[in-house]
């Protein structure tokens, strides 16, 4: 009875990985490499490692409102929590951290 509990849970755990891992390496390959400096960052993107790309600090002061007061910041902390944060996703590591972050980088993308 003991191991038929434990293969469920090893199932539920393995499950509930799958989206983490898909939802982080869509992150951090997909949307963060193009704004933010990574090693698997695109080489025709010219990003050095932890730099961002220098057309996204503009887009942000686009925004306005307080968008336009600290635009570099504001650049750097949403491509951070998009290619960083990707990492730590697929890695199950500051998970909830990270996956504020990511909420409000994402809520910040979809009401602009």
């Amino acid at each position: 009875m003991n191991t038929h509990v434990n293969f469920h849970k090893t199932m539920a755990e393995i499950l509930l990985a799958i989206p983490r891992i898909v939802c982080g390496l869509l992150l951090t390959l997909d949307f963060g490499s193009d704004k933010f400096g990574m090693p698997w960052s695109p080489p025709e993107k010219n990003l050095n490692l932890m730099e961002v790309a220098f057309w996204f600090p503009f887009d942000v002061a686009e925004y306005g409102g307080v968008f336009t007061l600290f635009p570099q910041f504001l650049a750097w902390m949403g491509a951070f929590s998009e290619a960083v944060g990707g990492v730590f996703l697929i890695l199950g590591l500051f998970t909830r951290p990270f996956a504020f972050l990511t909420l409000c980088t994402m809520s910040v993308a979809i009401f602009m």
